[in-house]
């Protein structure tokens, strides 16, 4: 059994369906095939049809907002935030739909905010250099 054939047995019929709608073209055709075995085999329909994003719903809750899956994929990387005389490198956690895909930082508002100590001390910092 193929990776693409355990993950897609580990989704339940509206994640499968959403799996298909938001990421089906994404594969080659040998790949395609597979899902839409699973998806004959589970006798879903290939139209399905999927409400846009609910502004109000947050990526931290435990649903996707645009699949309403519970499956997510969280990574933390590392963004620059540059001023004028300097550059903020913060940690930014990342979480990811694993089956629409949707994704974003998991908390927007704090990591973009330095604040003025972390800029003043970043200039400190550059100073010393």
């Amino acid at each position: 059994m193929t990776r693409l054939e355990e993950f897609l047995k580990k989704l339940n019929d509206e994640e499968l369906a959403a799996f298909h709608h938001f990421r089906y073209h994404q594969f080659i055709k040998a790949s395609r095939e597979i899902i839409d075995q699973e998806m004959t085999l589970r006798a879903i329909p290939s139209h399905f049809y999927f409400q846009e994003l609910n502004p109000n719903e947050e990526l931290n809750s435990e649903k996707c907002p645009r699949c309403k899956s519970e499956k997510f994929y969280d990574s933390t990387q590392m963004e620059s935030i540059e001023f004028q005389y300097a550059t903020e490198e913060v940690e930014v956690e990342y979480r990811t739909c694993l089956v629409c895909l949707y994704g974003g930082p998991k908390d927007e508002d704090k990591h973009r905010s330095v604040g003025l100590l972390g800029f003043i001390r970043e200039l400190i910092n550059r100073r010393g250099k």
